[in-house]
């Protein structure tokens, strides 16, 4: 039975007519993905940490991790040095535990050459 059904089955459902076929299949779906994240994790919140923070806590968890440096961009100008500020899988997903967190930060480099591309991009708006 396809998802496209169910779901077609599921609105008559709520419209008052019930296929217990159908609402069988559908529960058994709602099940299987029940089951399937019942080991799933949440992505913890490590925005705002500095590098070495962000990953003792990943590795808190378990997750497994990759640290990447973004390269300059003036939307980048006024981040904290060595600080995460962006996480993949977003924060609060639930994952499985062998998922690899990405987590995004700038150098002190990094924020001078943003600030410079910034300030470029200010004088040609004049």
């Amino acid at each position: 039975m396809t998802k496209k059904r169910i779901i077609g089955g599921l609105t008559k459902i709520a419209v008052g007519t019930i296929d217990q076929k159908l609402l069988a299949e559908a529960t058994k779906l709602v099940n299987n993905q029940l089951e399937k994240r019942k080991g799933y994790l949440h992505v913890p919140d490590v925005v705002s940490l500095s590098i070495t923070e962000a990953g003792e806590a990943l590795e808190k968890y378990g997750f497994n991790y990759g640290k990447f440096k973004v390269t300059p961009q003036a939307k980048y100008a006024n981040l904290l040095p060595n600080v995460v500020f962006k996480v993949k899988p977003r924060i609060g997903s639930a994952v499985p535990p062998d998922t690899f967190i990405k987590i995004y930060f700038a150098d002190q480099q990094v924020i001078a050459d943003s600030q410079q591309l910034a300030a470029a991009a200010a004088e040609k708006k004049f």
